[in-house]
């Protein structure tokens, strides 16, 4: 697949369009496994809509910090969770975590969550009624850590490495 726009904006923000429906974001990101997801949501004012949306719920799967380059991918349709799982395994793309989605606002919070609502289907859990994601939008005029599960309309992206 030809890429047929690259741009790179501050803050070392490369966004491609790789075809008329894929758009890929990539930044570098730190992710640190060891603070757990209700201290980052605190620390970094993020309302945590959802109480199962816990370390209890979603513990680490590794230790300490990571740096590496996350893609945030869309693909301007809506999906079902396992089509959008599917795809990204197409392109080689392993799903991140709710934690990649805290790292990401707290690089940058004016981009993340506001103009690129974001799931984390490598945080997905279901709790009795379907499979639902770990999601990171601004939702009534707050920035929100939130549990989704179902399709994903078009504005939605995919964190990923």
């Amino acid at each position: 697949m030809a890429t047929s726009t690259v741009r790179h904006l501050p803050g070392g923000i490369t966004v491609e369009q790789l075809a008329d429906d894929l758009f890929v974001i990539s930044l570098e990101l730190t992710v640190d496994y060891d603070i757990s997801i209700e201290e980052a949501a605190s620390r970094l004012n993020l309302k945590n809509a959802d109480q199962r949306l816990t370390s209890e719920n979603f513990p680490a799967k590794k230790r300490g910090k990571e740096t590496f380059i996350a893609k945030f991918v869309n693909f301007r349709r809506k999906l079902e969770e396992i089509e959008a799982l599917s795809l990204l395994l197409k392109m080689d793309l392993h799903p991140e975590g709710v934690r990649a989605l805290i790292a990401a606002y707290e690089l940058h919070p004016i981009v993340f969550p506001g103009s690129f609502p974001t799931v984390a289907i490598g945080s997905c859990k279901n709790f009795g009624f379907g499979s639902e994601c770990a999601t990171l939008a601004n939702e009534e005029g707050e920035d929100c850590l939130n549990l989704y599960g179902g399709s994903w309309d078009p504005a939605w992206w995919f964190v990923a490495r």
